[in-house]
């Protein structure tokens, strides 16, 4: 396997919409079509450049005033798991957003997944939320905040 990354390009949409997104409901459609028309600089897709194989996609969504990124969806293809392609697809937009002057990238995340932000760079911030909206995302959706700063 030889690993490459590319940008996200609207014609991807087809493959994205196909993509098993479980537990996510398959409503979601409509947002990657506009992550695949509008986010493509900060979206990115993880590919054998051997086969073409899609061995995992990252999505995010740049703030309106593009200082911030936030990660919509992180999927690693059950196969291709514990390979570093996760890791490869943070880093990129790591690396490709500080270069568009994204200053800080955030998401939401479960409380299994710390170990494996943490180990690059992110650490738990609820910076964002004011009381109601922390206690909900901690309390209902029982889900943590997550950001670095670039």
């Amino acid at each position: 396997m030889a690993l490459a990354i590319r940008n996200l390009v609207q014609s991807d949409f087809s493959t994205l919409w196909k993509m098993d997104w479980s537990p996510l409901i398959k409503e979601r459609d409509s947002i990657y079509l506009i992550l695949a028309v509008d986010q493509c600089p900060v979206s990115f897709v993880a590919y054998d450049d051997k086969s073409d194989k899609w061995l995992g996609v990252l999505l995010a969504t740049r703030s309106a005033d593009g200082l911030a990124c936030y990660i919509n969806h992180l999927l690693v293809m059950p196969d291709a798991r514990g390979m570093g392609i996760g890791s490869a697809l943070v880093k990129r937009l790591a690396e490709d957003g500080a270069g568009l002057g994204i200053r800080k990238i955030w998401f939401f995340t479960s409380e299994k997944n710390r170990p494996f932000y943490e180990k690059l760079g992110f650490t738990e911030d609820f910076s964002f939320f004011d009381g109601p909206v922390k206690r909900y995302v901690q309390e209902i959706k029982n889900a943590l905040s997550m950001s670095c700063t670039l």
